[in-house]
């Protein structure tokens, strides 16, 4: 399936002895927004739950670092317990913890950091994550101001898809459709990237329509098989099982990709359990 599990190993870390942090943290998605748009700063959400142990741990020894207190004063800071706030974590495409989600004052997502982090390196990469957001800023006004230009909106639709930002992804790939038309080369790649990306955020009907949209326009381009297997994903996650294994089946009979093929197989497998 597109979404991954949980590991429940992280059920068995130990909880080390709280210390005090140094960080301002609100517990309100929509306030954070507010005071950063105010201020004109950068939202850091810490999406933990009460039984993950890394999370403790980033808690005990990572923001009770003086220097990592420091660098976060920088930004409007919110912790949100994800079994509390779902929504929000799918939004985000939150899937283990702990997971540090950067966005602008819209709720846009600019970068993260995925798991535990001693301070100086935490420190480090909270540097050169709101350096990098400055960039991406000129990237969003160089796509309005020059978006009809050569290569202007590829470069902005494949920096959101990374930045998980899949509307702003949409209207990029919109653009390549109007300037160079919809068989743009390429288009097939930034398609499925797209598919992937709504697959990890639970959004199956978008997932699948880029899938399709591949195959309708690039029916034996070389991301063919890629689109059969995050149908076939898309379609498990949904429970339809016959346009499952179609595409799985096409998938282990005619991919390209061993590795593909293979957990294509491992799907189908699934799918004849009881």
């Amino acid at each position: 399936m597109i979404q991954t599990a949980l590991l429940l190993a992280t059920l068995a870390l130990p909880g080390p002895a709280v210390a005090k942090e140094m960080i301002a943290w609100g517990d309100k998605f929509e306030p954070a927004l507010a005071a950063a748009a105010k201020s004109k700063r950068t939202v850091m959400i810490d999406f933990y739950t009460d039984w993950c142990g890394w999370c403790k741990r980033l808690d005990a020894d990572t923001y009770s670092d003086a220097s990592v207190g420091k660098v976060c004063e920088k930004m409007v800071c919110v912790k949100l317990n994800a079994e509390r706030v779902p929504e929000i974590a799918r939004r985000y495409g939150v899937r283990g913890y702990p997971a540090i989600i950067f966005v602008n004052a819209k709720g846009d997502k600019i970068n993260e950091i995925s798991g535990y982090l001693p301070p100086d390196k935490f420190k480090d990469r909270v540097n050169e994550i709101l350096k990098s957001g400055g960039s991406f800023a000129k990237m969003q006004s160089g796509f309005a101001l020059k978006g009809d230009q050569p290569g202007v909106a590829r470069e902005y639709a494949d920096e959101c898809i990374k930045r998980q930002q899949a509307q702003d992804a949409e209207t990029a790939i919109a653009k390549i459709e109007k300037v160079e038309g919809k068989s743009a080369a390429k288009l097939d790649e930034l398609y499925i990237k797209l598919g992937y990306l709504y697959g990890s955020k639970g959004e199956y009907p978008a997932a699948i329509r880029c899938g399709q949209t591949v195959l309708t326009r690039y029916p034996a381009g070389s991301y063919s098989d890629q689109a059969h297997f995050l149908l076939g994903a898309a379609y498990l996650d949904q429970k339809k099982t016959s346009e499952c294994r179609e595409h799985l089946d096409w998938v282990v009979q005619n991919g390209r990709d061993a590795g593909m093929k293979s957990r294509a197989q491992t799907l189908l497998e699934k799918l004849q359990r009881p």
